[in-house]
């Protein structure tokens, strides 16, 4: 039988599961004393390599002076270090000393590292060869904004040493730029730090280039890119920054070439007087069937350009928030679907998380969060949900499935997507960071609960991921990366982050060790429906506790 379940999470039921076990560990480090009075700081994002080489990496933030793999760190406020592994063995460890944080980490074929961020005024970016290099973020007036509104790409080959070093230094549109500061000003332009931003999502390296998913404010330029969002004219009253949403691609050689792919962004000119902002606030891509699929999020009068401004067609004009799906081919009216979503309230809590490919449905699969309100009776509910999106990625306009689920315990609504990954039949992990759904004794509603949790998808079913094995739970896990064979794994504690390496296999129904030959065989479809006689299509089997997907024809 064609190979269709993961052997770390066989033992998951398409309805009703059960905590799912995950598989073997290959080795598993930690990185301590890193955190300053034994608070937690929440960032460890990980990549892993694809060939058989077993590069893992980590990053984190740390605002202790401290030591990690044999290396001593200075902390200048929250700092980020990088470390990378061969197997189970440290190869080289980086800090980047100052007001810096990680958000994406990838490996090329030659197992070169690159590492995206932001920072803010004055870092130091280190280097095994003592080559560092220090650079300067955004300023206003000549005086370094305090938070991380500008970004960054470095380059490190397999030794440590820093070949590369890209910024994207984000600046106030320059018509407004002269009200910044005028009261009197009419309409104003009331600017704070932060308002103009550019902040990497995702990096990912193919045939020789970096690509690159980013979220923006104001004017960017680097390597011969012009990164232009939008300003509005909100309610004729004041100038307000409008976020776009952008995947490009650099020269993974030496960043010296760009080039835009696509880009979603408010249809209007720069200026427009609105009384509903638009904006796009989420993006991310995958590399499948030979192209790049990019899955955006964002509402209002929104536009899909090209090299930059270059107008394509528009995508929506809803208020409320809409996951949009491309494909970069030549361009057919069927290489984009919109889907709305039922709530026009806290946009933000939708995004994308993850893009990925299900090789046993050649089915596109996009991972993330969504917000959604119902009302019943005199009250409204909301909903925050874990969703998984399957689709032909060669016309988007076929038939699709969207599941989703919410997925809370008693005050705590796991409902913010920290990292998740795609593994390769289309299964999905989430690290989720814990909020509270409802106020309650010392804390507010929303407010983080200082817990993750991670949860699995397989087969149409959402399930918790409790343990590793019998003796290793997995405790407040951060990031998630995957290659054909085998996970790697952060988490995060009081006294510092800890990284976990296992395989895993696929598994075909004999493969699976839990006794179901005596268990009836039932059959849903892609919406979750039980059907009786299945013919021609993509279902879901469910036998006893193993689920799998089939094709029948």
């Amino acid at each position: 039988m064609k190979k269709l379940l993961l052997s770390f999470i066989a033992a998951v039921a398409a309805i009703s599961a059960p905590a799912t076990d995950f598989g073997q560990v290959q080795w598993a480090d930690q990185i301590t004393g890193i955190f300053k009075d034994l608070n937690p700081l929440f960032n460890a994002p990980v990549a892993i390599s694809d060939n058989d080489s077993r590069y893992t990496a980590v990053a984190g933030s740390y605002n202790e002076d401290c030591y990690i793999n044999g290396n001593e760190f200075e902390a200048i406020g929250t700092s980020s270090y990088i470390a990378v592994y061969q197997g189970p063995m440290p190869q080289w460890t980086v800090s980047l000393v100052g007001s810096a944080t990680v958000s994406a980490l990838t490996f090329d074929n030659e197992c070169n590292l690159y590492v995206a961020g932001s920072f803010a005024d004055e870092v130091t970016f280190g280097s095994t060869d003592g080559n560092s290099k220090v650079e300067e973020g955004m300023t206003v007036d000549g005086a370094p904004t305090t938070k991380e509104n500008a970004a960054f790409i470095a380059k490190y080959n397999r030794e440590g040493q820093l070949l590369d070093l890209v910024k994207f230094i984000p600046q106030i549109h320059p018509e407004i730029m002269p009200l910044v500061g005028d009261l009197s000003a009419e309409p104003a332009y009331f600017y704070g730090d932060g308002d103009v931003y550019f902040e990497i999502k995702q990096i990912g390296v193919k045939d020789s280039k970096l690509y690159v998913s980013a979220v923006y404010t104001g004017v960017t330029e680097t390597a011969n890119m012009q990164f232009d969002a939008p300003y509005v004219l909100y309610a004729f009253f004041m100038y307000q920054d409008v976020a776009s949403a952008s995947i490009f691609s650099l020269d993974a050689n030496n960043f010296s070439e760009g080039s835009h792919i696509m880009k979603v962004a408010y249809s209007g000119p720069n200026g427009d007087g609105v009384f509903d902002t638009s904006a796009c606030w989420s993006a991310r891509f995958g590399f499948i069937q030979g192209s790049v699929f990019g899955a955006f999020v964002g509402s209002g009068e929104l536009a899909r350009f090209t090299n930059g401004n270059q107008f394509v067609r528009p995508l929506s004009n809803e208020t409320t928030p809409s996951f949009i799906f491309s494909q970069d081919i030549e361009w057919r009216d069927s290489d984009v679907r919109t889907i709305p979503t039922a709530s026009s309230t806290r946009v933000a809590d939708n995004s994308i998380s993850a893009v990925g490919y299900d090789s046993s449905t050649a089915q596109v699969v996009v991972a993330g969060r969504k917000y959604s309100t119902e009302t019943v009776g005199e009250n409204e509910i909301e909903r925050r949900e874990l969703f998984v999106y399957n689709a032909n990625p060669s016309d988007l306009d076929h038939e699709d499935a969207m599941f989703s689920a919410e997925l809370k315990e008693g005050d705590i609504s796991y409902y913010s997507v920290a990292t998740a990954a795609v593994l390769n039949l289309g299964d999905v992990i989430f690290n989720t960071l814990g909020y509270y759904n409802a106020a309650g004794e010392g804390y507010e509603n929303g407010d983080f609960t200082e817990k993750s949790k991670a949860f699995t998808f397989s087969a149409g079913d959402f399930s918790p991921a409790t343990q590793i094995n019998e003796a290793i739970s997995i405790n407040n896990p951060y990031g998630v990366a995957a290659n054909d064979n085998e996970i790697f794994l952060s988490t995060t504690s009081y006294y510092g982050n800890w990284m976990y390496s296992f395989s895993y296999t696929s598994a075909g129904i004999d493969d699976i060790t839990v006794d179901n030959s005596n268990a009836p065989v039932e059959y849903y479809n892609l919406q979750g429906v039980k059907v009786t006689n299945p013919a021609n299509g993509l279902f879901i089997v469910r036998q006893g506790n193993s689920t799998s997907k089939q094709i029948i024809r």
